[in-house]
């Protein structure tokens, strides 16, 4: 599925922990971790992620694209983006 894209990346940083079927959301990350910035997000809808990644609960380090999609129906993740350079934290 295509997305239209921001074109700024967000490198490197980001570190979170996944959730399903929470607060209206199929899935969202809850950011734990963030480089400083003028964006201060707390939640992300991550499109396209990875079946092996939507694990309840598993911490992961990130970075992202933000994307111009729309949130699922109901949920309010603060941006919908497209995660990159995925490491799992133990």
């Amino acid at each position: 599925m295509k997305h239209k894209s921001e074109s700024v990346t967000k490198n490197g940083a980001y570190s979170g922990i996944l959730h399903l079927n929470e607060n209206n959301c199929p899935l969202y990350i809850e950011v734990t971790g963030q480089p400083d910035s003028v964006w201060q997000f707390h939640t992300f809808y991550p499109i396209d992620l990875e079946t092996k990644y939507k694990k309840k609960g598993l911490h992961m380090t990130f970075d992202i694209t933000l994307l111009k999609a729309p949130n699922p129906e109901g949920c309010a993740a603060d941006a919908v983006v497209k995660m990159n350079n995925i490491n799992v934290v133990p």
